[in-house]
C-alpha cells in the first residue's frame, strides 16, 4: 500500500515503516513525515506531502541541520 502511494505520486525519499512508534513520535494523520538527525533527534515533522513544496522544504532543513 505504501509503495503504491509513493509510486503514484512519484515520491522518491527513503521510507521507514514500523509497526509502532515511540510515544515521542505522534502520528495523527497519514502520511506523517519526520526528519531525524544523525543522533536520533527529531529535527522536524509534518503531515501530508506536497511533492513541490515538501521536497524543497526538506532539502533546506537537511542543509541547515545536518
Amino acid at each position: 500500500t505504501i509503495a503504491r502511494y509513493l509510486n503514484r505520486r512519484d515520491i522518491d525519499l527513503p521510507q521507514l515503516v514500523l509497526d509502532s512508534l515511540p510515544v515521542a513520535w505522534p502520528v495523527r494523520a497519514y502520511p506523517t513525515w519526520f526528519l531525524v538527525g544523525p543522533y536520533g533527534q527529531i529535527i522536524d515533522r509534518g503531515m501530508g506531502f506536497d511533492p513541490d513544496g515538501s521536497v524543497a522544504y526538506l532539502d533546506s532543513l537537511i542543509e541547515v541541520s545536518l
